[in-house]
């Protein structure tokens, strides 16, 4: 693969990206791990959990924080990408 075509396809990669966080089914993902942290954190809370249940729910909630971090860490590695291949892509003709 060449350096402009490496680049193309993580610019493709990084709009796609923006599309999804954009789209209704996003939103409803991000709904739902909302609700799954408000009900770990509110179980949590409650009296009597073991600690296999404090850890069992520590873990929901990680894993959901980590679901609605994913498009941001992931366009930022994309952005990172994106500075490397530019810097290896030959210039454009007329610019230097």
């Amino acid at each position: 693969m060449t350096p402009a075509e490496e680049l193309r396809i993580l610019q493709e990669n990084l709009r796609h990206v923006e599309e999804l966080e954009k789209t209704r089914g996003w939103k409803l993902l991000v709904s739902v791990m909302e609700n799954e942290i408000q009900t770990a954190t509110t179980k949590m809370v409650a009296p009597g959990p073991r600690k296999d249940d404090f850890d069992y729910l520590r873990g929901v909630i990680y894993a959901a924080n980590r679901c609605l971090e994913l498009p941001a860490r992931y366009k930022a590695g994309l952005k990172n990408d994106i500075l490397i291949a530019t810097s290896k892509a030959p210039p454009k003709p007329g610019k230097e």
